[in-house]
């Protein structure tokens, strides 16, 4: 006899001879062709028991008393926000993905949804406003596929090769070459594509990625200037491109235009579109601004201590350094209050939980209720070690007696960071590549069992793309020589 139903997906897909992710209250798919989701299809076949040898009329369709079938479900309440923004955002959608944008939002959301938690949001929050935008370019058609085909490889282990072995990496680069040569140059289409492969070349490629990319974002953010404060895409592009400029090149004068009020006022919008957006669960908004303020005075304070560093130590400079240290003392105590605010809140409301750690030289760890909330914790950390060594490196230029003050606090602040790695390591790595930050500022403070769980810690991240080398002393030079340049005591190349 017939078997029933084999599956639980919804009647729409299956209509459709589509695969349904039973992502109830509404599966992926219909939300994307904004369709109404039946919902899951019962596992039930209903039978009416008729004598032996009677026509079975109704078998199947309705009880025997003759009243319809109730089709209930108890409703998911999980997280489905990423899905719900481009039901909301996605324009016009068609029944079914017949042009070549709708299967690739389509996969776009698939690959997304399918992923662990805290893929891709903790740096490309641009995201949910793509589906809405391919029909408009064909370069951010092409980034996104190679982006999807990426992810999904780098998930799989695979290819053992360079992210330029996928057919996708040449294709899209061609294809944003013809844009940023024509007239869609400084369309926020064409840098969300830029803004993309910088990603990709950041995430998925092995060995030291390429800095050509970053290169061209900054020629070409320069000559487009701010976003349209009314366009979500440019501005999330915008607030995206100038963490990633700003971070690499901060030593420098090549991003001095963000400093125009026109930029800051574009900043301040994106960062509040970001926080909108992405759950920040206890930090509130005003501490989340102080912090972004705090950041990008730690970036100046970084150039200034450089220039000054490299100079004769002279009665000037020692006046100038002084003055620093004046001004660095102000935002470090401003942060620390910050920092243990949100603490103690994220704490209390248990979105962030500390426990026991044997196996960790610390003897705790921190874990959290989201990647999120552990991104901006240990932002905040890292920005005070930043502050906190430019105060220890003048103290021992000048030759005060505030250097073991400073030093104490900035290894206590160092050991605070090292308690989230156990949760960092927790999460796929291509997240967890996001937080090698706070390793690199930290690393020097570590005594030597603590720098041999620093370094288990960077090759377990490193245990895929693989951009470290296999022997233990030239990664102590990498992150040595990193973290001189992430605080300021040693230059960049000027892109200029």
């Amino acid at each position: 006899m017939p078997s029933g139903p084999r599956s639980r997906g919804c009647q729409t897909c299956k209509d459709r001879k589509l695969k349904c992710d039973e992502n109830w209250p509404t599966c992926t798919r219909c939300a994307v062709m904004n369709s109404p989701c039946p919902g899951p299809t019962s596992l039930v076949k209903f039978v009416t028991k008729k004598p032996r040898g009677a026509r079975a009329s109704n078998a199947g369709g309705q009880s025997s008393t003759g009243e319809p079938r109730q089709n209930t479900f108890k409703k998911s309440h999980r997280p489905i926000w990423f899905h719900s923004i481009y039901q909301s955002d996605y324009q016009k959608p068609r029944p079914n993905p017949t042009t070549r944008y709708d299967h690739i939002a389509l996969r776009l959301v698939s690959t997304l949804e399918r992923g662990p938690q805290g893929i891709t949001t903790l740096s490309m929050s641009y995201l949910p406003e793509l589906p809405a935008r391919l029909s408009e370019s064909k370069c951010l058609r092409d980034s996104v596929d190679l982006f999807c085909s990426a992810l999904i490889d780098f998930r799989n282990h695979k290819p053992e090769g360079e992210l330029h072995v996928l057919a996708q990496y040449g294709k899209a680069l061609r294809s944003l070459r013809m844009a940023l040569l024509s007239n869609e140059a400084v369309k926020p289409e064409t840098m969300a594509a830029m803004a993309l492969i910088e990603r990709m070349e950041r995430l998925f490629r092995r060995g030291t990625p390429s800095n050509v990319h970053t290169k061209g974002i900054l020629q070409v953010v320069k000559m487009k200037g701010p976003p349209k404060l009314k366009d979500h895409l440019d501005v999330a592009v915008a607030n995206e491109l100038y963490g990633i400029l700003l971070n690499d090149w901060s030593l420098r004068d090549s991003c001095s235009f963000f400093n125009e009020p026109s930029w800051q006022v574009a900043i301040d919008q994106g960062i509040e579109q970001f926080m909108s957006e992405v759950d920040m669960g206890p930090f509130s908004k005003h501490d989340t601004f102080e912090f972004v303020e705090c950041s990008k005075q730690l970036h100046a304070f970084m150039l200034e201590f450089n220039q000054l560093s490299n100079q004769s130590h002279t009665t000037e400079t020692k006046l100038g350094i002084e003055s620093l240290c004046r001004r660095v003392s102000e935002v470090e105590v401003a942060l620390a209050r910050i920092v243990a605010a949100a603490k103690n809140s994220t704490l209390k409301q248990g979105a962030m939980v500390e426990k026991p750690d044997p196996e960790s030289p610390l003897g705790t760890k921190y874990e959290f209720r989201s990647p999120n909330y552990g991104m901006v914790y240990l932002g905040a950390i890292s920005a005070q070690i930043g502050l906190l060594r430019i105060l220890y490196d003048s103290a021992v230029i000048v030759g005060t007696s505030d250097a073991g003050t400073a030093d104490q606090r900035l290894r206590e602040r160092c050991r605070e960071s090292w308690k989230c790695l156990p949760y960092v390591l927790s999460l796929e790595s291509i997240v967890a590549e996001n937080f090698m930050g706070p390793l690199y500022v930290s690393y020097e403070a570590a005594n030597e069992e603590e720098e041999e769980y620093l370094l288990d810690a960077v090759e377990y991240i490193d245990r895929y793309v693989k951009r470290f080398p296999s022997d233990r002393s030239q990664i102590r030079q990498i992150m040595v020589e990193t973290a001189k340049l992430m605080t300021g005591r040693a230059s960049q190349p000027n892109l200029g």
